[in-house]
């Protein structure tokens, strides 16, 4: 089902990390300011944060999917084309309506679970690459990959909006699940974190419903 192997794929990784070296600290930056933004509100804030998190899926999409890794695995157009879709859907929904301000966490198990993603998203994942023998190259970097960027954004939809807010977690929740696919079969461990995120991401959502 897999095209390619793991060792192809890291190396790929590599080659992307190389050829578009330093969006990588850019990225990083913006996925800072979203998480910054989301625990100190300000005016705006939610646009802000939706704004910014458009740019990096449709990065995502556009670069990572569509112009580099399609070249390796044709299921990366259907991938690129979910990436931008989630891209629109972010700049419709929290641009134009102003649907993900930050809002008032109703539990503490509610923020836990949103900050546990983030630090998935930042330090987990990042570090259990490392762990496992990955090289600075080899890491996808929130932001500029799919994996912690999917979870990003997820933790991001704990912390803000409301639980009526269900469409903008359809991708990113499809995603985990399809990405753990792929990491089991690969494989690949580091994106093994994305099936708890998910079940984790889908607990928060049900408590906000209720709440």
């Amino acid at each position: 089902m897999i095209p390619f192997s793991a060792d192809v794929f890291f190396s790929f990784l590599a080659q992307y990390n190389a050829a578009i070296w330093p969006t990588q600290i850019v990225t990083s930056l913006m996925a800072l300011s979203v998480v910054y933004l989301a625990l100190r509100p300000a005016r705006h804030s939610g646009r802000i944060i939706s704004g910014m998190l458009a740019v990096l899926w449709l990065w995502t999409g556009g670069v990572y999917h569509l112009s580099f890794f399609a070249r390796i695995n044709f299921w990366d157009l259907g991938f690129g084309v979910l990436f931008i879709i989630q891209s629109l859907l972010l700049i419709w929904s929290g641009v134009v309506r102003d649907r993900l301000a930050p809002a008032k966490i109703v539990t503490t198990t509610v923020s836990t679970l949103g900050l546990a993603t983030l630090a998935v998203a930042f330090i987990f994942y990042p570090l259990l690459s490392a762990i496992l023998g990955r090289t600075l190259a080899e890491i996808a970097w929130v932001g500029s990959a799919p994996a912690p960027t999917v979870i990003l954004t997820l933790g991001l939809l704990c912390l803000c909006g409301t639980a009526r807010l269900w469409g903008l977690a359809v991708i990113p929740l499809l995603l985990c699940l399809t990405g753990s696919l792929v990491a089991y079969l690969l494989p690949l461990p580091q994106d093994w974190l994305l099936l708890p995120v998910a079940l984790g991401t889908l607990a928060a959502f049900m408590i906000k419903r209720k709440a």
